[in-house]
């Protein structure tokens, strides 16, 4: 996460980041940063993606419609962080468990930022902020997660790998349910056509469904 450099072709080294359908050319950490060398000029990949959402909304013109994917890549493997967020968890004596709780700290941070930054664009008040995690923490040897009291983790059907937090914020949320929880089912897959729906556009595939496919994927 620091490099950017997940696998190599050869002997060559392969940097794996993108801009939409293109390479991210110059924004990628050189390949002597690591976890051990945080040396100046050296960004981690958490911060680039941040860096990049928080420079979106600046750029928008709050008058016109906008959405936004954030997709933090903390606290997937590889297990890397800033010093400055393992330094928080210093009493932790887990190595695993100090990095996952440093990393969650500081995605938790970099959400409190994208915030601030829609506050600041006058957007915050007609915003509705989606936050969850795509599955339960992982619970292997070295993974350092927990999903007590939920048997399982990552990679099991168990409801410790499907059942996960999540919450909706935001200016545009409703007073009524401001502060309440909801304890109905549901699945990452019913988001497209909920927010399909409150946005006004019409979630179905004509293509796919004349195709025999589904139409709403």
């Amino acid at each position: 996460a620091w490099n950017q450099t997940l696998s190599s072709c050869g002997n060559v080294s392969i940097t794996d980041l993108w801009t939409n359908s293109k390479p991210a050319s110059k924004i990628n950490s050189s390949w002597a940063c690591s976890q051990d060398n945080q040396a100046t000029g050296c960004t981690i990949l958490d911060e680039l993606l941040i860096r990049r959402a928080l420079s979106s909304v600046q750029a928008h013109d709050p008058a016109q419609p906008m959405f936004m994917h954030y997709a933090p890549h903390a606290p997937h493997d590889l297990y890397e962080v800033p010093q400055v967020w393992l330094d928080r968890f210093a009493a932790i004596k887990d190595p695993a468990r100090k990095y996952y709780n440093a990393m969650l700290s500081m995605v938790d941070d970099n959400i409190a930022r994208l915030v601030a930054s829609l506050k600041a664009a006058s957007m915050w008040g007609n915003t509705l902020m989606v936050v969850m995690s795509d599955n339960g923490g992982p619970i292997d040897t070295g993974k350092g997660g927990s999903n007590w009291p939920l048997r399982g983790g990552k990679s099991t059907n168990w409801e410790g790998g499907i059942r996960v937090n999540a919450f909706v914020t935001g200016g545009a949320l409703p007073a009524e349910v401001r502060g309440t929880t909801q304890s109905g089912l549901i699945a990452v897959e019913d988001w497209y056509p909920t927010l399909c729906a409150i946005a006004g556009i019409d979630p179905m595939d004509a293509e796919a469904a004349a195709a025999g496919l589904p139409a709403v994927d």
